[in-house]
């Protein structure tokens, strides 16, 4: 990781003053102070776009509009919602083209003179600035909760460590398939930080790979599933979700087309807590499934059989 850049985004989020225990709500209200606008929180569907940004901010003389996506997980929500923030925070100017369609903000046009940034990819000095700040933003309140004020622990430190081994396999595939999800780590940055790291680079896999998340896939996996007495547990439904993934990695690395009706998330995707720790072990089981499962290996198997020649 760019320790310098790490450096310029802590001093610039030491400018708020904010407590040792706050939300996002009160960074809203705090960048709102220092910057004199507003900020404005919307959801976002991207539902049929393919390399859609996952949040985009929108600013317009009367305030910033900060959309992220609704079809992800909690954490993975308050992340881009952060992402948008830090723009904001880091007086960046976006450059994002307008495309009709994707903000579902009609009174909002090109011609109003609004700056767009998309939170889409690190190729940029300002995009890979927002992502490192949003991290940051995102331990600090996850430490933040903690009481008495957090330090890291024997029992915590070997957690988080294990859960970063068993996340690796899934991990790997998806940045090796979608490289353009990764923020480079130093091995200098923290555990809890590292950890948040591998888990939102995780979720914007699963993201990008929407379009090819197949619905046939969905329902073999789902009666191998049910024969396995395993319907409507948590080891079920993250074999399913590991099988879906599974293939949609092959798909997506053999140039298949986009599926525009996609399977949809993994159930209680939307509802989880957005914590870290139950983030992280959700996709602790999704990550085990894919590298151990036998329902993901035939998945896989299959998606080679099946695969366009030449690829």
């Amino acid at each position: 990781m760019d320790s310098r850049l790490r450096t310029a985004c802590e001093e610039r989020l030491a400018l708020l003053n904010l407590p040792h225990r706050f939300g996002t709500g009160q960074l809203c209200d705090a960048v709102a102070a220092w910057c004199g606008k507003p900020l404005i929180p919307r959801p976002l569907d991207t539902t049929g776009f393919v390399d859609a940004p996952s949040g985009v901010s929108i600013e317009t003389d009367e305030a910033f509009f900060l959309f992220y996506e609704r079809g992800t997980s909690r954490l993975h929500r308050l992340h881009i919602l952060a992402h948008g923030i830090s723009h904001v925070l880091c007086g960046q100017i976006g450059s994002l083209p307008w495309e009709d369609g994707l903000v579902p903000a009609p009174r909002l046009k090109p011609e109003f003179g609004a700056c767009i940034s998309g939170r889409t990819r690190y190729a940029t000095a300002d995009e890979r600035g927002a992502e490192m700040m949003a991290t940051l933003i995102r331990q600090r309140i996850y430490r933040g909760r903690q009481f008495p004020t957090w330090r890291p622990t024997v029992t915590e430190d070997c957690w988080e460590r294990r859960s970063l081994t068993l996340l690796d396999p899934l991990w790997q595939d998806l940045t090796r398939v979608l490289p353009h999800i990764a923020l480079d780590a130093g091995a200098d940055d923290e555990l809890d930080f590292l950890l948040h790291r591998k888990v939102i680079e995780i979720n914007d896999g699963i993201l990008a790979l929407r379009p090819h998340r197949s619905r046939a896939v969905q329902h073999a996996a789902a009666e191998a599933v049910a024969a396995r007495q395993l319907a409507g547990t948590a080891e079920g439904d993250a074999i399913i979700e590991a099988a879906i993934l599974a293939a949609a990695l092959h798909a997506a690395h053999s140039g298949s087309k986009p599926d525009f009706d996609p399977a949809p998330p993994a159930p209680g995707t939307r509802d989880r807590a957005g914590d870290l720790r139950t983030e992280t072990t959700w996709l602790r089981q999704v990550s085990d499934a894919y590298t151990t499962d036998p329902i993901v290996h035939s998945v896989r198997l299959m998606a080679a059989i099946h695969a366009p020649a030449g690829k």
